[in-house]
């Protein structure tokens, strides 16, 4: 069996207590909303796809984006790299949220 060879780039994005979520077009499972994220593209680094998914899926711009962990997807075989930075642009593509990070129940804002 030959090794996947895929990656991923997945965005934690803060704005204060809350984190940007984004509505999939199909559910996966019970899953209904995702962190942003995406495919490495053939000749791109991480960095630049984490740039190019979060604003292609939100229509956010980030700023101090950085690597904080890497993994292998255990039924896949995908390699998935995980980022956090901080939104700096205020408009938001439908179907993103931000979400409150603290307390048990927890709201979606759209604002």
């Amino acid at each position: 069996m030959k090794p996947n060879t895929q990656k991923t780039v997945v965005g934690l994005i803060k704005r204060g207590s809350k984190v940007l979520l984004i509505k999939r077009k199909q559910k996966e499972g019970d899953l209904v909303w995702a962190f942003p994220g995406g495919k490495v593209e053939a000749g791109e680094e991480e960095q630049e796809a984490i740039e190019r998914e979060l604003f292609e899926e939100t229509h956010v711009q980030c700023v101090n984006l950085r690597k904080i962990g890497q993994r292998k997807h255990p039924q896949t075989g995908v390699d998935i790299s995980y980022w956090v930075g901080e939104y700096k642009r205020k408009s938001l593509r439908k179907g993103s949220v931000f979400l409150k990070q603290s307390g048990r129940n927890q709201r979606k804002q759209s604002d």
